[in-house]
């Protein structure tokens, strides 16, 4: 069963930190949440870049579950989209 971690509405410096301990902490398949996010900043950013390789080698999947719209587009803003973060064959 997939370990869920809801982002918060600002994934910011601070959220990030808490972002990647919860990321490094579990041993299961990761869900996030993304339907409450209205402002991804760049160490959130940088937090879900770093995730995706690191619970492949783990042969562990990491799926974006709900992405606001806000969400999709500071992805957009930063010029990359879902499958840069999602392992593959994540749901989309």
């Amino acid at each position: 069963m997939a370990s869920v971690i809801a982002l918060p509405a600002r994934v910011d410096l601070s959220a990030s930190i808490d972002l990647r301990d919860r990321l490094l902490s579990g041993s299961s398949d990761v869900t996030i949440d993304a339907s409450s996010v209205n402002i991804l900043t760049t160490p959130g950013l940088q937090v879900l870049l770093a995730a995706k390789p690191h619970l492949a080698a783990d042969s562990r999947a990491l799926t974006i579950d709900a992405p606001s719209a806000e969400f999709l587009s500071c992805l957009t803003s930063f010029g990359t989209d879902l499958s840069a973060i999602q392992t593959e064959g994540a749901a989309p």
